[in-house]
This record gives structure tokens, C-alpha cells and sequence, in this order.
């Protein structure tokens, strides 16, 4: 048997509607959080697979582009653009030179000119852009 799934939200009546399991739900679930198995990091001489979950963040520094995971960082080749719909939705941008995982968050915290300071696994501390504060705000629904 095979069977499309289409995620529509501006889709008009009248179509078909299956009935939704929990099955079914797992299922899109599943599909739309594993974008990618792993991605490629650089140290030295060497090529690393990452596995998404286990960074805890993405940044750029000097015009290249960094994971950092709790150990260590990776040097990457993709840009923050590129990564950004690769990554499942565990992954947000919060400023222009900067996605974080939000699983690996501490505790956030509002400063006085309007930003938030966001604590993440391994005392690193980073603040969002204002342009991206709506969306961590949407996100955590505050």
C-alpha cells in the first residue's frame, strides 16, 4: 500500500480526511524531526560525524562557521542559513551568527534593554538578537 502525506495548513474544504491515530501522528512526528542524521565536523585533519542532539549549539566566529558540543567544537562547512532547514525542530536561530538547542537550555533571563540572556549546558552563556525575540518568546510561549 502506498500513502501520501501532505501537511497543508491553508487547505480549504472539501477533502478527505483519514482518521489520525496515534500511529499516524508518531509517524509525521517522527518525519518532520529527523531532517538529518548527522552532520560533518572538521577538527584538525579529521571528519566527525555529529549527531544533532548531542550539540549544543552553532555559531559563527571569524567568518566560519562552529558546533560546539560539550567536549568540543567543530569546524563546519555549511552556512547557518543552510543548517537551519536541515535541523529538526529542536534547533532555533537567536541572533544572525547564532542557532542554539534549545533542549540544552539552562534558564533564561530578561535584561533591562529588552534581550534575552539564555544559560546553556556547560555554563555558555548568549543573548538573542532583538530581531529574534518575538520567535524564542513564540517558542516557549511566553
Amino acid at each position: 500500500m502506498k500513502v501520501t502525506i501532505v501537511l497543508d495548513g491553508t487547505a480549504q474544504p472539501p477533502f478527505a480526511v483519514p482518521t489520525i491515530t496515534t500511529a499516524i501522528n508518531q509517524t509525521i512526528a517522527k518525519i518532520q524531526q529527523d531532517k538529518v542524521a548527522y552532520i560533518i565536523g572538521y577538527t584538525a585533519e579529521k571528519m566527525v560525524p555529529l549527531q544533532p542532539q548531542h550539540i549544543i549549539r552553532f555559531y559563527s566566529e571569524t567568518k566560519a562557521i562552529y558546533a560546539q558540543t560539550k567536549t568540543s567544537r567543530y569546524l563546519i562547512k555549511e552556512r547557518l542559513y543552510q543548517l537551519e532547514k536541515q535541523l529538526p525542530t529542536d534547533f532555533l536561530r537567536i541572533s544572525h551568527s547564532e542557532i542554539i538547542n534549545i533542549k540544552t537550555i539552562v534558564n533564561l533571563k530578561l535584561t533591562f534593554n529588552g534581550l534575552i540572556q539564555i544559560k546553556l549546558a556547560t555554563n555558555i552563556k548568549t543573548y538573542t538578537s532583538r530581531r529574534y525575540v518575538k520567535q524564542l518568546k513564540k517558542r516557549f510561549g511566553l
